[in-house]
């Protein structure tokens, strides 16, 4: 079952104890087999959102279901799903214990189109280039995620369970981990006796146990060296 946390306040903080279920054609229904990783994202480029799911369709494969809203923005619908395609086939994805794997949508490159980055289950990244259009993406076979410097660039590798955001951490205009962001982590790092210095450090707190400490500056080396 997916369900999505309603706000019922209209202003001053957010009030989700409402949980309501995400219709799929008729009745509520169980739409994957396996833990979904759902994401609401403009998919057809027709100005109303959609709905992108991933799933565990096997003990070592997972694909990417995708269920246009045949509904308005103020009252989404969805219908029979289609699975994201990659070479002309299902986009097929390594799975592994309770994760099948984790899409996003994100502009990867410069050429305007979706693309999909995917988190896998054995901590690894890829991204899948859209080959189609911006209306109807399909896509790559995909490549792994890479970090490091010159002469010592690795797999990014997480651990396990990868669930991969692309943000641009320094406001420099990329969506890099370069230098400045270790600068930024650096003004962040506050110990746990004094927690949080400002909401943008958020970000750094990778444990989020309230604060930016040593625990995530490991973390952080992880993103830059590919190190376990």
């Amino acid at each position: 079952m997916i369900e999505f946390l309603h706000d019922a306040q209209t202003s001053g903080p957010p009030s989700l104890a409402t949980r309501l279920p995400i219709i799929i054609g008729k009745p509520p229904a169980k739409t994957v087999t396996d833990p979904s990783v759902p994401s609401f994202v403009h998919w057809n480029d027709d100005g109303i959102r959609d709905l992108i799911v991933g799933e565990k369709t096997g003990v070592t494969t997972a694909r990417v279901r995708v269920y246009l809203n045949v509904g308005t923005p103020a009252q989404p619908q969805f219908s029979a799903y289609s699975y994201a395609q990659s070479n002309g086939a299902d986009l097929v994805c390594a799975a592994g214990g309770c994760l099948g794997c984790f899409p996003r949508v994100v502009y990867w490159d410069t050429d305007d189109r979706k693309d999909l980055l995917v988190g896998l289950a054995d901590g690894r990244v890829m991204v899948f280039l859209n080959t189609g259009t911006e209306a109807s993406p399909t896509f790559d076979g995909g490549t792994l995620v890479q970090v490091g410097t010159a002469g010592s660039v690795a797999n990014l590798d997480a651990g396990a369970r990868a669930t991969p955001s692309l943000v641009d951490w320094d406001n420099d205009g990329d969506n890099d981990v370069d230098g400045e962001d270790l600068e930024i982590l650096v003004g962040c790092a506050t110990g746990p006796e004094l927690g949080l210095m400002v909401d943008a450090c958020t970000a750094g707190d990778f444990d989020e146990d309230g604060d930016v400490d040593q625990t995530d500056f490991g973390y952080f080396q992880r993103f830059w060296t590919g190190a376990r």
